[in-house]
């Protein structure tokens, strides 16, 4: 924590974080309330040693509960823009809970892209036309331990082991399932919708697109500048991210639920249609889940 926190936040985050947490209390609550009860789960969770599906499941909402709570924390101190842009990583967290439990297979399949993306990253390191962009014996330190023909062979084994030889393509190189594909086998039109219209949306900031000057950026019709913006004037403090980011938390522990047989369907049910009703107060309606 920093000695003075206030003073590295300024006076302008502090006004707007009051502000906030005025406007907003009744929905702040339930966020905090909602994330209290998800962080008891485990608590009623038995887990077999040899349950690689399930364990993989858990590891991914553990992980989500992070993002979920950073998403407040970033929301709550007037970073409203990070806040949005972290909802994209929980759409992903929950795009990888829905696939993983589908089944072992499809976890396998999941698990596979550690050793592709490894194998990928070896394959760049190695590449000769990558050297001129790589510091002075950044190769050999890299493959110091083990060498390229050997990183790779393990990498192979891995992937055989885990998914056998039909992950990999006429050429012989592993072929990694994307986001794309993934929801696509889980067959939820629900998922793909958000993938179609939210995930594109909030990825341009992601990813640096030009849309996001226009948070910085007046220009005159003309195009010639009119006035320059930032800090906590380019903040879009929409109660979006947080109504967002609480229902992909109520889908997971759906696919939770389901796997596991905990938490019970009706506190889910009631979650959720305290959710919508909140939604509805705030200008803010849902999809059917």
């Amino acid at each position: 924590m920093f000695r003075d926190f206030e003073r590295f936040l300024g006076k302008e985050y502090r006004d707007c974080e009051e502000k906030l947490s005025q406007k907003n209390k009744e929905v702040f609550d339930f966020y905090e309330e909602l994330d209290y009860f998800m962080n008891t789960i485990k608590k009623h969770i038995q887990l077999k040693e040899d349950d690689f599906q399930g364990g993989t499941i858990l590891g991914l909402f553990a992980k989500s509960l992070t993002t979920y709570k950073s998403i407040y924390l970033l929301y709550r101190h007037c970073f409203c823009n990070n806040s949005d842009e972290l909802c994209r990583i929980l759409f992903e967290e929950l795009v990888n809970i829905a696939f993983c439990s589908l089944g072992k297979d499809e976890t396998r399949r999941y698990l596979s892209l550690q050793y592709i993306n490894q194998y990928k990253i070896n394959n760049i390191i190695n590449e000769k036309s990558n050297e001129k962009y790589l510091p002075k014996g950044f190769k050999e330190q890299a493959f110091k331990e083990q060498s390229y023909e050997d990183r790779k062979k393990d990498l192979f084994e891995k992937l055989n082991k885990l998914c056998g030889e039909e992950i990999l393509d006429d050429k012989g190189k592993p072929i990694a399932i994307d986001l794309m594909n993934r929801i696509r086998k889980t067959k939820n039109k629900q998922l793909m919708h958000l993938y179609l219209t939210f995930y594109r949306i909030v990825s341009t900031a992601i990813h640096s697109s030009p849309e996001i000057l226009r948070k910085s950026i007046d220009t005159y019709e003309d195009g010639l500048m009119k006035s320059f913006s930032w800090g906590i004037l380019t903040e879009d403090c929409k109660i979006a991210p947080i109504f967002t980011s609480m229902y992909f938390m109520i889908m997971n522990m759906e696919k939770i639920s389901q796997y596991f047989g905990y938490p019970n369907k009706k506190i889910i049910v009631k979650y959720w249609e305290r959710l919508q009703v909140l939604g509805k107060k705030n200008d803010y309606f849902f999809e059917k889940l």
